[in-house]
């Protein structure tokens, strides 16, 4: 048992210092001949804890198998003086680190350059503009007059006459309009349009201001011919078509009556008045009349079905104002033909 022990520790020896001669060619130029020192064996057979420790860094002097048995022999020898309990123990196996290896030196690798982006083009600066001129001192501000506080808002209500009835778009057709007493120069002339569809005029009443043109387009697959032949504005506007229509200006103040001398139900209203100013009430019969000149003037009301109503006023007013019309005339008047002979 002893010699078999003995010869065990040889070989496992050499061949420990068979691995360590290796070269080691990923070392680049360090030494090829690198050995583990023999392992160190206690009295107790067991093998020191110096041979598991990882071998340094620094480069080790070869040993040779002959100087490794010498050192064996010494341990063989003092094993023959321990009990036999002792000797029957099998051997322990030897720990050896992994031997460290060199690092590897890593490159740098080098930043990819890109070439920078095209330039593009950018905006031309816009020019600063020039400073807004000062603002006008306090004593300006206050002789300019305050044309916003110049108006004149209220309500209207309508009431149906002996013998008549109201309609529900009947507040619709109201207007109010104010008439300054320095009249000259605040009639402002405008188009409008009054069409004739399902044998109607629509609208069927409208004011406008001195010098306006009204256009009768027709929009029914039948004829008309409006005409009229009031003495404030007397015309005739001739037989047309579907999607034709015709003109006329209007050049006297006063109401003008137009009728279609086809259709005998078919009439409008126009008043003419010498000024802009002028308002239709809501549902509710609520008004205003805005930037109105300062001063007296006249502040009336009219409806196709009642007579034009005037009071006077001057501008601004303190409080808001209530005005009533009684509506006495029925809806359609009655009325002949443009040859003044009465409808077939």
């Amino acid at each position: 048992m002893e010699i078999k022990r003995t010869l065990f520790v040889v070989s496992l020896l050499t061949a420990l210092s068979a691995c360590a001669t290796t070269s080691r060619p990923d070392l680049g130029d360090a030494p090829t001949n690198r050995s583990v020192e023999p392992a160190q064996i206690a009295e107790n057979a067991e093998p020191s804890p110096a041979a598991a420790e990882p071998v340094a860094d620094q480069p080790q002097p070869a040993q040779t198998v002959e100087s490794a048995a010498q050192v064996a022999q010494p341990a063989a020898a003092a094993a023959v003086d321990k009990p036999a309990a002792v000797m029957d123990e099998p051997p322990q196996a030897v720990v050896v680190a992994e031997p460290v290896q060199a690092p590897k030196v890593v490159k740098a690798i080098k930043p990819v350059q890109s070439k920078p982006p095209a330039a593009t083009p950018r905006e031309m600066p816009k020019p600063v503009p020039d400073a807004a001129p000062s603002a006008p001192s306090v004593a300006e501000a206050s002789d300019a007059p305050d044309a916003s506080r110049n108006r004149i808002e209220g309500s209207l209500e309508l009431i149906a006459g002996s013998g008549q009835t109201l309609s529900a778009d009947e507040m619709s057709q109201a207007v109010v309009y104010f008439v300054p007493d320095s009249s000259a120069g605040n009639s402002k002339p405008g188009h409008y349009r009054i069409y004739t569809h399902n044998k109607e005029f629509e609208p069927a009443s409208m004011v406008i201001p001195l010098g306006s043109t009204i256009s009768f387009p027709n929009q029914d697959e039948i004829l008309h011919n409006v005409f009229s032949v009031s003495p404030q504005s007397s015309f005739d506007l001739g037989i047309y078509g579907e999607g034709k229509s015709a003109d006329y200006t209007f050049k006297k103040t006063g109401l003008v009556l137009i009728n279609c001398n086809v259709h005998q139900s078919m009439q409008a209203n126009v008043l003419v008045v010498n000024t802009s100013y002028i308002a239709s009430p809501d549902t509710q019969g609520r008004f205003a009349l805005d930037n109105l000149p300062a001063g007296g003037g006249k502040l009336a009301i009219w409806h196709p079905r009642g007579n034009v109503q005037e009071q006077s006023v001057s501008v601004p007013l303190a409080k808001s104002v209530a005005l009533r019309m009684v509506l006495t005339k029925p809806r359609i008047t009655e009325h002949l033909n443009k040859e003044n002979k009465a409808y077939r």
